[in-house]
């Protein structure tokens, strides 16, 4: 999902992080918090005049600037083992049918631009959505 200004991803996006110029509003600690925040939210999903009803958001795991290059290198069946990695979750999150969605973060004010990053693209997010209805 597209986070830029008018993309799918923006609120979420906002939520996370606010909006400063030219990069995120929040530091690192209010991100996480506000991700944190997020955990247990009831989500519908719309596509094509269908609604999904009786999903929960799990987590949200941020890939951080310095493992960006690795994550992007990396092919898709290896994302969720590199997340775990690097975001200590528990592997077993993983072990039922979700929704995985994913959308880039930018450089918050207390993290340094990586060469090769843009202010916009500087990490990752994975919503990890699981079903409430087994």
């Amino acid at each position: 999902m597209h986070s830029g200004v008018g993309g799918e991803a923006e609120a979420f996006r906002n939520f996370l992080e606010g909006t400063g110029f030219n990069q995120g509003y929040y530091k690192l600690a209010q991100v996480t918090k506000n991700a944190q925040s997020l955990a247990g939210s009831t989500v519908q999903i719309s596509q094509g005049g269908q609604v999904r009803t009786g999903l929960e958001l799990i987590s949200i795991l941020r890939i951080p600037p310095e493992y960006l290059d690795a994550y992007m290198a990396l092919p898709v069946e290896k994302i969720l083992s590199f997340a775990v990695e690097i975001t200590g979750i528990d592997p077993a999150i993983f072990n039922q049918a979700l929704v995985i969605f994913e959308t880039c973060g930018w450089q918050l004010p207390d993290e340094d631009l990586i060469e090769g990053h843009t202010v916009t693209s500087s990490s990752v997010y994975l919503g990890i959505i699981g079903l409430t209805d087994h």
